[in-house]
């Protein structure tokens, strides 16, 4: 059965501070010297960050820590350690509980609008072990069901969920207190485990089965465990489609299965299931992928093809081994997914201007798009290629494998199963005439080779590359022992670019640099004066998260003269890039993403997280005037 938090439990929790001490991790003296230098921040940080900032732990230990006695400390403190809480809101929660003993503090801090619901039972979910789910009628199972009346599952906010080993397992909105898990137990005739989901979620579902049965509509959803099953499957990924996710991770974890959707680049965490659906629901996915179901002790890879409210979709299917049981990541690709045009990238005006004279217009020569993975060069290398798709040109290409589909160009995609490989691919590529060669992404020395030579010999080629930024792409090149004559004759541009989360509009307030952004931005505050920061506060529109959706960030590097001559004396990375700021008005990815929150589109966190280190950027109001923009 579930542990049930009680009084007497709640007298045994103690604060980090006291932990730390009690379990000798660190003296008296240090945590106490720890405290006196939070009291002093101006911007109040919790207890473990100032710890790490002294070198008192680290960053690790930090974390194994509060993972490893998180049933000892308080859950208020432990969400402010995690950073899910602020210490002012829990303060302020501590001294309204003074007035109002009867309420827990979890309940004020609701009411207080600091957290939602749903993220206040994720954190009591973890601490005491209890999966948080978000019920769907997918999950009910009509035989459990039937052992209670509806009338008392509604009363109580109670959906009977699982019965494994002969213990059933109730979804809750809160844990129980003994007397009513006594009663529970009387009329399941058996022990009962819990877990929490809001309570309005419950009651929502609860409805949609009462009506369902009383209209006569019920299609005997989940009567047996296969069937319940299958539409579980089918329900997380069609609920993936419509939240615009692009990728659905089932995660085995030690007493649970989480579900997390990868949203504008970030895992959001949906819910959890009970650990008894973990094999049949993986089971059922690798049916669906064409795995082997037997197989448990290796990675298996696959795919399937499915349609959602009218949406062709091929999902790449990986599986892979822990300790804990099978994790399974399903990729969403959409084959019907609309090309952008290329003003609909998110190029600041002049830069696009730039591109589309010096880079798009230029007969020649190779256009190298570079980033990491998920980071958007191939809809940026689609866009461009569109861009230039004229009844006058032939353009063919070499991809692995075709993503987009476009009118026109002679597309290929590599299939190494039956011998068609990349090497002998760009071996005919240059046979067919082409005017513009696409080459899907330059792997090593020969596809970097045969992009320079078919640059020399008249040839447009567009390709991407994995390099942090634009003179990165530079170096990779001149690693791969390619001449830096040719690199300087052939390369017409380097375009570097990240995929930053745009600020959910639904929830947009007014905010101010956090002090700490500022610093790793090597941003001086005063060139914010005059400008407006915002961020998102969290809403359904956008899962609560503050963020909905992306936009990009551009480091467009033309390689004129003055860099020409910089590759060919084999200059550092730092001299080459100073050289492209100053002679050159290059724009690093910092200073894009700083224009993009000045502009409200994104938050300097953001910028902070996604675009790498560089060199002392500008003033605001000279990046804006280089990049065009207007704030």
């Amino acid at each position: 059965m579930v542990k049930v938090v009680t009084k007497t439990q709640y007298k045994q929790e103690i604060g980090l501070a006291e932990l730390l001490v009690k379990e000798k991790i660190l003296t008296e003296e240090k945590v106490q010297y720890a405290q006196k230098v939070q009291a002093r921040l101006e911007q109040n940080q919790p207890l473990g960050e100032v710890l790490v900032g002294l070198g008192l732990i680290s960053r690790s230990e930090l974390k194994k820590i509060l993972q490893v006695h998180k049933a000892t400390i308080p859950l208020g403190e432990l969400m402010v350690e995690r950073g899910s809480l602020k210490r002012e809101d829990l303060k302020t929660a501590l001294e309204l509980q003074k007035k109002t003993p009867q309420k827990r503090v979890g309940e004020i801090l609701v009411e207080m609008g600091a957290i939602t619901e749903r993220e206040l039972l994720k954190a009591i979910g973890e601490k005491e072990g209890i999966p948080f789910i978000e019920p769907n009628l997918a999950m009910l199972d009509d035989s459990l069901m039937g052992k209670f009346s509806l009338k008392f599952l509604k009363t109580n906010s109670l959906i009977p969920l699982t019965e494994e080993e002969g213990v059933l397992r109730f979804l809750v909105s809160s844990i129980p207190p003994p007397p009513k898990v006594k009663e529970l137990e009387g009329a399941a005739g058996c022990p009962v485990a819990f877990a929490l989901g809001a309570k309005d979620s419950i009651d929502r579902t609860l409805q949609e089965y009462s009506d369902l049965k009383v209209g006569g509509t019920y299609s005997g959803r989940g009567v047996d465990a296969e069937g319940r099953i299958i539409e579980l499957a089918d329900y997380i990924i069609s609920e993936g489609v419509r939240m615009g996710a692009s990728d659905i991770h089932l995660e085995p974890l030690s007493d649970r299965l989480r579900l997390r959707y990868r949203i504008d680049g970030v895992l959001i965490h949906r819910t959890d299931l009970p650990k008894e659906m973990e094999q049949r629901l993986i089971t059922r996915l690798k049916i669906l992928a064409d795995l082997d179901i037997a197989e448990h002790r290796r990675h298996q890879d696959g795919r399937f093809q499915c349609t959602v409210d009218g949406q062709e979709l091929d999902m790449r299917v990986s599986t892979y081994v822990t300790v804990n049981g099978q994790n399974l990541v399903m990729r969403i690709l959409n084959k019907q997914s609309g090309l952008l045009l290329l003003d609909e990238l998110g190029m600041p005006p002049k830069i696009m201007e730039s591109y589309q004279d010096f880079v798009l217009r230029v007969p020649t020569g190779v256009v190298v798009i570079t980033g990491p993975t998920g980071s958007g060069k191939t809809t940026t290398l689609y866009s461009s290629i569109d861009a230039v798709n004229e009844m006058g040109v032939k353009i063919i290409t070499a991809e692995d494998p075709v993503e987009y589909q476009i009118e026109g160009i002679m597309q290929c995609s590599i299939n190494p199963k039956i011998g068609l490989t990349f090497e002998d691919t760009l071996k005919a590529v240059v046979r067919q005439d082409p005017d513009i060669i696409v080459l899907g992404e330059i792997r090593d020395r020969p596809s970097a080779e045969t992009a320079i030579q078919a640059a020399l010999t008249g040839h447009k080629v567009f390709t991407t590359f994995h390099t942090e930024d634009s003179v990165g792409g530079i170096l990779r090149l001149l690693n791969m022992e390619i001449e830096a004559f040719l690199i300087s004759s052939t390369v017409i541009c380097v375009v570097a670019q990240r995929l930053v989360r745009r600020i959910c509009e639904n929830c947009k307030v007014p905010s101010q640099p956090n002090p700490k952004d500022l610093a790793m931005l090597n941003l001086d505050p005063a060139s914010l004066a005059g400008f407006n920061l915002y961020r998102g506060r969290g809403c359904e529109h956008c899962h609560h998260t503050g963020f909905r959706g992306r936009t990009a960030i551009y480091e467009l590097l033309v390689l004129d003269e003055a860099v020409k001559e910089a590759i060919i004396g084999r200059m550092s990375s730092f001299k080459i890039r100073k050289l492209s700021i100053e002679k050159s008005g290059l724009i690093t990815l910092q200073e894009a993403g700083i224009a993009k929150a000045v502009q409200g589109l994104t938050t300097l966190g953001e910028v902070v997280l996604k675009a790498p280190p560089s060199m002392k950027p500008r003033p605001v109001a000279e990046i804006l005037r280089l990049t065009g923009d207007t704030a």
